[in-house]
This record gives structure tokens, sequence and C-alpha cells, in this order.
């Protein structure tokens, strides 16, 4: 019986644990670039009109896809309120 809680407890410490680094993800453009607004060729073009380092490509879908996640954590430092 104690072994059965003691997996149950350390199998829910291991789920928090991986949840927590899969959403710490750096994503292209990130920090200071502001976020991504769009492709050139297989880059990603940053919102301060850098082309990111990212070694993943960039197609029009993973460049709206990277601006949402953007919008969502916030980085509208500077901006104007909507």
């Amino acid at each position: 019986m104690k072994f059965g809680v003691t997996l149950v407890i350390a199998s829910a410490i291991a789920t928090m644990l991986t949840a927590g680094a899969a959403e710490a993800r750096n994503t292209p453009c990130s920090g200071k670039k502001g976020g991504v607004v769009g492709c050139q060729g297989e880059k990603f073009l940053c919102r301060n009109g850098t082309l990111s380092k990212s070694k993943r490509t960039c197609s029009s879908a993973a460049a709206a896809s990277e601006a949402d996640e953007a919008e969502d954590q916030g980085d509208d430092e500077g901006k104007e309120p909507r």
C-alpha cells in the first residue's frame, strides 16, 4: 500500500515538473526582438525588423502560431493599450 501511494506521488511530481519545462521553451524572436511578425524565406521575421537566428524553419502557419504565442505571453512591452 505504501509503495502505491509513493508511486502516485512521484508520478504527480514528475508530471508537474515536465509540464513546466514544456512551457519554458524559447520561441523565435523572443525577448527584446518582440515576437514573430512573419517569414522571410525560411527565416522568422521579428517585430524589431531583424531575422531570427533560430534553427527552426518558418512557414506562414508557423509564424502565425509563434505570433499568437508571443501575444499570449504578454510581450506587449512599450505598446499602446487596445
